[in-house]
């Protein structure tokens, strides 16, 4: 790992945690479109079709799928995206102290 990958935060671990957040983010586009879809659907039909009770069914299956399939793209996003952005600024505020102890004696010294 070259430095400026390191300061750009990039890891090999990095790309594990931007690969799960990507993935999190397309179910999440993926079952909302799925729904918007769905609606779009059943608000198309007219009221003096014979086909509402097999719209309305299509829309209920949709969602019946959809709709979790969208609170698992939440969460993936949850338990890798939030704590990956902690961790980082972790690291961060880990790393400006590191420097301010190893400066410190220096800057007292110079008084």
């Amino acid at each position: 790992m070259t430095r400026s990958d390191h300061r750009l935060g990039v890891t090999p671990g990095g790309r594990t945690v931007a690969a799960l957040t990507t993935v999190g983010v397309l179910i999440v586009i993926g079952a909302f479109v799925a729904l918007v879809v769905a609606g779009i659907d059943v608000a198309d039909t007219l009221p003096a079709a014979g086909d509402v009770a097999r719209d309305t069914g299509v829309f209920r299956a949709i969602t019946a799928w959809a709709t979790p399939l969208g609170l698992l793209g939440v969460a993936t996003l949850f338990a890798v995206a939030i704590p990956a952005a902690l961790a980082r600024v972790r690291g961060g505020i880990g790393e400006r102290r590191d420097a301010l102890v190893e400066s410190l004696p220096r800057l007292i010294a110079q008084r």
